[in-house]
């Protein structure tokens, strides 16, 4: 019993001995004028967190802010001596609400502030190899990346196609076989693409409000995109009604699509956006 208060009596009195000795040390750190500089500018490069906006299962995704790092600063420049601007490090601030791994909701749009055009394609079963592969020259040419939501069955049969859309840099979404999520082939599908992708998450595609479908996609951990935007003739003149109020907009390829596609993206261009793939919409 003796020689257990003795081992007892050591422990606390190293724990005592270990506590004072953090707190000295983080007494110390606040009192290092590297540390008062950086608390002192501890709002620069501040980038305040948007909100998303959500109406029932309906999302307009929002952006994540950033703040400071303070211990990861101090870290950087203590290696130095002095406090250095350029080695300020900061982290991100995700809205309350994310979408990061988050299935739950239809997305309908992304934020204004993004400055970022999203075009989704849809590739259904029965439009030509010639028609996508002329898409895809114009987005070579123009240098933008496309997001391509292609049926299973043009899926099946297109194998080299599809490795040349993602080799290109552009996103895959599933349209499901026939636009049927519930297919049993949408599971093989939905893991082909995470494989060609290199991604732990997918895309389905709805144009309208269907929860079955969408709790399936979620199950597999698929983002469902629910354009407010869907154009399918007259592509020209349209997307100039909408580009400056809608970030995510859907083509449906018909005959004269990629004839009107290079003044599409001369125009969004000239509007000062950038096109750009849905991956740049989700990472908030």
């Amino acid at each position: 019993m003796k020689n257990f208060f003795s081992v007892f009596g050591i422990i606390v009195i190293f724990l005592v001995c270990f506590l004072f000795a953090e707190k000295t040390e983080l007494v110390l750190k606040n009192m290092d004028e590297i540390m008062i500089k950086i608390k002192e500018n501890k709002d620069y490069g501040k980038v305040e967190t948007i909100s998303p906006i959500i109406n029932g299962k309906d999302i307009i995704l929002g952006i994540s802010g950033q703040k400071i790092n303070i211990n990861k600063s101090y870290s950087n420049m203590k290696r130095i001596g002095y406090y250095k601007e350029t080695l300020l490090e900061y982290q991100k601030i995700r809205p309350k609400i994310s979408i990061e791994n988050n299935f739950d909701y239809y997305i309908i749009d992304g934020n204004q502030k993004k400055n970022i055009i999203n075009i989704i394609i849809l590739v259904k079963k029965d439009i030509s190899i010639k028609k996508v592969e002329t898409i895809l020259e114009i987005a070579k040419v123009k240098n933008i990346k496309l997001n391509f939501f292609i049926d299973g069955h043009f899926f099946e049969k297109n194998n080299e196609l599809i490795n040349k859309i993602v080799i290109n840099g552009h996103e895959i979404g599933s349209l499901g076989y026939n636009h049927d999520y519930k297919d049993s082939s949408f599971i093989w599908m939905n893991t082909i693409i995470k494989k060609l992708t290199n991604k732990n998450y997918g895309y389905c595609y709805l144009e309208k409000e269907d929860s079955s479908s969408h709790k399936i996609c979620s199950l597999y951990k698929n983002y469902v995109i629910k354009p407010k935007i869907i154009i399918n003739k007259n592509y020209f003149l349209e997307t100039k009604k909408v580009v400056d109020k809608n970030t995510i907009i859907s083509y449906e390829i018909k005959e004269d699509f990629d004839r009107e596609l290079v003044l599409i993206i001369n125009y969004i261009k000239a509007k000062g956006k950038e096109i750009e793939t849905l991956k740049k919409l989700i990472d908030e």
